[in-house]
């Protein structure tokens, strides 16, 4: 007959024996996890972006370089500029005529 403390001892065993197999296949299953979130990872960097995002990021690209070098603040000053000539050159015609006019009725 087998003492009631050796049985305990082999139920106790067989406990430990299935909670260490239990945390094999956990630590198996995490690392398997961890490759799959590695390869994700590997993909989305090798992905392209949606081409909506690549013609974004080219805007911004270019608004920073012409904000950069002073062109954006040009740009709203080269249209106040060409008005200003263009009322220039409609007084001058104007004033043109007018001489002309001036002249030819003695």
């Amino acid at each position: 007959m087998k003492s009631p403390k050796i049985r305990q001892e082999k139920q106790a065993i067989k406990q430990l024996l299935a909670e260490q197999q239990r945390l094999a296949k956990q630590r198996q299953e995490a690392n398997e996890r961890q490759k799959l979130l590695a390869k994700e990872r590997q993909d989305s960097e090798n992905t392209m972006p949606p081409l909506e995002r690549v013609r974004l990021n080219a805007r911004i690209i270019r608004y920073e370089q012409e904000a950069s070098n002073g062109s954006a603040g040009n740009t709203l000053k080269t249209p106040t500029g060409s008005i200003l000539l263009l009322l220039l050159l409609l007084i001058t015609a104007l004033s043109l005529i007018a001489w002309g006019l001036r002249l030819m009725n003695g």
